[in-house]
């Protein structure tokens, strides 16, 4: 009985562990205030003024909307412009989506 309940809590840990990985970061809006450039081999960016880093593995992308239907489409880093509106999923100062939206 006693190594059922310790199996049943570790597998419990291991499923907040698990959930807590999986969901990284949250999202926020705003306005791109400094547009994208290459400090030490890291992109950065600054949304409403405050310095983000571009993580490697971000995923860039535009989302429009037709006929009802949102689409996403990538997007180079180097199309994200001053005065853009994005959203941005991030941790700390670290990015690891951005759609812009308009």
């Amino acid at each position: 009985m006693k190594r059922l309940l310790i199996g049943i809590s570790l597998l419990a840990c291991g499923v907040l562990f698990l959930g807590e990985a999986l969901a990284i970061g949250v999202w926020r809006g705003g306005l791109v205030t400094q547009q994208v450039w290459t400090e030490r081999n890291l992109r950065r960016i600054v949304i409403d003024d405050v310095r983000y880093t571009i993580m490697p593995d971000a995923i860039i992308q535009y989302a429009y909307k037709s006929e009802g239907a949102t689409y996403k489409k990538p997007l180079d880093a180097s199309a994200l412009r001053k005065g853009d509106e994005v959203i941005v999923r991030v941790e700390g100062n670290r990015i690891y989506e951005i759609e812009r939206t308009r």
